[in-house]
């Protein structure tokens, strides 16, 4: 499954703004992703060190993320950057908008950032 990078951001905003209800099948709900999916992003995040969790596959192979499930400073980082609609538009112009899902997280990242300092006067 390829990585979409619209729906990282997406997770890492909803877990962000909900805490205290960070279930897999909640987040599908929310997102209106099927679970597969959801399932194979909230995977990728945890490896890539964007969230922190204990996480386990029931009988139908839909993750069941445990408490507590909270997003490190890294994805803490990325969600700040991201949550301004301005910036993430902006990431989307650079990377000619069908980029974003493809594009690596550092090269997002790193353009989120570039954004946010220049909006602040440091860029």
């Amino acid at each position: 499954m390829k990585r979409d990078m619209e729906l990282v951001r997406n997770i890492a905003l909803s877990v962000r703004n909900h805490p205290k209800w960070p279930y897999a099948k909640d987040l599908q709900k929310l997102l209106e992703v099927e679970p597969d999916v959801i399932t194979e992003h909230l995977w990728m995040m945890r490896d890539g060190g964007l969230l922190d969790t204990e996480m386990t596959a029931d009988l139908s192979g839909f993750a069941t993320l445990h408490l507590p499930v909270r997003l490190t400073w890294k994805g803490h980082d990325f969600a700040d950057n991201v949550a301004n609609d301005g910036v993430w538009k902006r990431v989307r112009e650079v990377l000619q908008d069908n980029q974003v899902k493809s594009a690596s997280f550092s090269v997002i990242a790193r353009l989120a950032a570039s954004q946010v300092a220049s909006m602040v006067g440091l860029g």
